[in-house]
């Protein structure tokens, strides 16, 4: 048959040789996203996990009665189960913490007392129909919702006691540098300069002290110290740390791209600075200050000593500071180095009451 010899032909010629149209073609079939969540999911995970993470995962059921005994009140209603099998798995979860609570106090009650986890998982809510999102599930007038979190839990000792290094609780500040990475993580470098994250204080039900992190007006999770009292709720004896973030924002500004950059010809060039300032100054607020007055040169701040005490007039606090500076173009001169810190100085001096300490 005719088709019979083509088919011949096509073999002699090559078929790779053959050009198709977009539409004649099958690669369609098999494209994927290009931001994949599963692939965003699994680096973040791996990220955790080089960092001595344990991944968790727990039942999106728990019971009413945690929130209810310290009237704690989440976004919308509880989503309650109508057949429920048993009170203590009678709602859908509005928080990431009771269950993973659960399972801290089942580690720590069999001796596994330095933890840190994380889970992927998510929250549930029923809100008004008028109020409901897109993709929520509408049962009787009600609009049933859910959004995806990522749950960090830490406490116990930061490392394994070993005869090199003094074994020391984990604090807030651990706990701060792990989701600095995650964010660091999700943003590609010319996206980071378009970002305006911020730390504010925050006062949580869930919460003795902590922080929520915002881009702009956008809330992307929360991280702080965990109520004493729900702790003892959990038979838990020691601190617990634990930071919410919302999934869905943490993707949207990921990029699936793998970027390099050229190593840096020129030298960097690093200044310390000694300020007394206000005790109530945060990190965050100084380093604010310095990006809006130098951000080209300056590439990095460090606070390497907070003091409070003797010789420090009170109410205040004494920061010993270290700017890493760098310019990509040429070399720094001792003269563009010491206008940068003077313009520093005098921002310090006329925004934040700073004394230099010479």
């Amino acid at each position: 048959m005719e088709a019979d010899v083509i088919e011949e032909i096509l073999r002699i010629y090559g078929f790779n040789n053959i050009e198709l149209s977009e539409t004649s073609g099958t690669n369609f079939i098999s494209d994927f996203p290009v931001k994949d969540v599963n692939k965003f999911r699994k680096g973040i995970g791996e990220m955790l996990v080089a960092n001595g993470f344990y991944e968790i995962m727990t039942n999106s059921l728990t019971s009413l009665a945690y929130q209810q005994k310290h009237k704690l009140n989440f976004n919308g209603e509880p989503a309650e189960i109508l057949n429920k099998l048993s009170e203590e798995q009678g709602v859908l979860r509005q928080t990431m913490l009771f269950t993973g609570l659960e399972v801290c106090a089942h580690n720590i009650n069999r001796k596994q007392k330095d933890l840190k986890a994380y889970e992927f998982g998510k929250i549930y809510w029923k809100a008004s129909s008028q109020t409901g999102k897109s993709g929520g599930g509408q049962v009787g007038g009600a609009s049933y919702e859910e959004e995806e979190r990522l749950a960090l839990y830490i406490t116990g000792n930061f490392e394994t006691e070993n005869w090199q290094n003094k074994s020391r609780t984990v604090n807030y500040y651990d706990l701060a540098q792990f989701v600095f990475i995650i964010l660091q993580k999700c943003l590609r470098s010319e996206k980071r300069e378009q970002q305006n994250y911020k730390q504010e204080k925050v006062d949580d039900p869930l919460f003795d002290y902590g922080m929520r992190i915002v881009n702009g007006t956008v809330e992307i999770g929360r991280l702080g110290k965990v109520k004493s009292a729900l702790v003892k709720d959990f038979g838990i004896k020691q601190e617990i740390f634990y930071a919410d973030l919302d999934m869905s924002l943490l993707f949207k500004s990921a990029s699936p791209k793998f970027e390099v950059q050229e190593v840096p010809k020129f030298p960097e060039v690093r200044r310390d600075l000694s300020l007394v300032l206000d005790k109530h100054v945060t990190f965050a607020e100084i380093q604010e200050l310095v990006l809006a007055t130098e951000k080209r040169l300056i590439k990095e701040i460090i606070a390497f000593d907070v003091y409070e005490g003797d010789n420090i007039p009170q109410g205040k606090k004494a920061y010993a500071l270290g700017f890493t500076l760098l310019d990509e173009s040429k070399t720094l001169t001792d003269e563009e180095i010491d206008k940068t810190m003077a313009k520093l100085m005098g921002a310090f001096e006329q925004k934040m009451g700073a004394l230099i300490r010479k």
